[in-house]
C-alpha cells in the first residue's frame, strides 16, 4: 500500500503499532509478472517481543520501560508504519512525511533517524521535543519551527477549521505555546 496522503487510520498510536503485529502486503515491483515468486505479505522480520510479553512485563514490572526494549514501539512512536518492499523486508514510512528506511539495526533510534533524514517532519519534530531529544528540548514554542511542526501535525484535517462558530483554527493552535496545545488538543 503506497502512502500520499496521511492515513487517518495512522493518526493512531496503537494502528501504527498493529501495522508491526500482522502480515503487511508487498509493494509490487514495476514490470513484474504474475509468476513472481516474491511473497505477497511479510512480517516484521527482526526480532522483538511478542505484545503479550510486553502487557506481561508490564503487570509484572510496573513501571518498565518498553520503548527501550521492544523496537516497533518506538518506530510507531516516531510515525512509522511497517510496508515491507521486495528490496527492503524492513521497510517502513511516516505516515505524515511518507519517508521511508529499511536497513534497521539493532541499536538503532528510531526518532533520530526520521529527524536525520526529514528533519521539517512535523511528526518528528513534535515526538522529539515530547522525548526532550537534543535541541528540541529547549526549542521555545513560539519558534516558527514549532508552529509549522504543530500545525502539520494536522495534515489539514483539523475538523473546526470550516466549521462555523468555531474560532480555534490551525492558524491559533499552531501559535499556541506548546505546553497549552498538548492540554487541550490531541496530536
Amino acid at each position: 500500500m503506497a502512502m500520499t496522503d496521511p492515513d487517518e487510520w495512522y493518526f493512531v498510536y496503537e494502528n501504527r503499532l498493529a501495522s508491526f503485529q500482522a502480515p503487511q502486503p508487498v509493494a509490487k515491483r514495476r514490470g513484474s509478472n504474475a509468476n513472481s515468486r516474491a511473497p505477497k505479505a511479510l512480517t516484521w522480520p527482526h526480532k522483538s517481543l511478542a505484545p503479550a510479553d510486553v502487557s506481561l512485563r508490564c503487570c509484572l514490572y510496573g513501571s518498565w520501560d518498553v520503548t527501550n526494549s521492544f523496537p516497533t514501539l518506538q518506530l510507531a512512536k516516531a510515525g512509522f508504519v511497517f510496508q515491507p518492499q521486495p528490496s527492503g523486508p524492513d521497510n517502513v514510512a511516516c505516515f505524515l512525511c511518507h519517508k521511508a528506511l529499511d536497513g534497521w539495526e539493532e541499536d538503532d533510534d528510531p526518532l533520530a533517524e526520521h529527524l536525520k533524514h526529514a528533519p521539517n517532519c512535523g511528526w518528528a519534530i513534535v515526538a522529539a521535543v515530547e522525548a526532550e531529544v537534543g535541541d528540541f528540548a529547549t526549542l521555545h514554542p513560539l519558534d516558527p519551527k514549532m508552529i509549522e511542526a504543530r500545525k502539520a501535525t494536522f495534515a489539514g484535517k483539523w475538523p473546526y477549521e470550516s466549521k462555523k462558530g468555531f474560532k480555534c483554527k490551525t492558524k491559533q493552535v499552531g501559535g499556541l505555546p506548546y505546553s497549552h496545545c498538548r492540554r487541550r488538543f490531541v496530536y
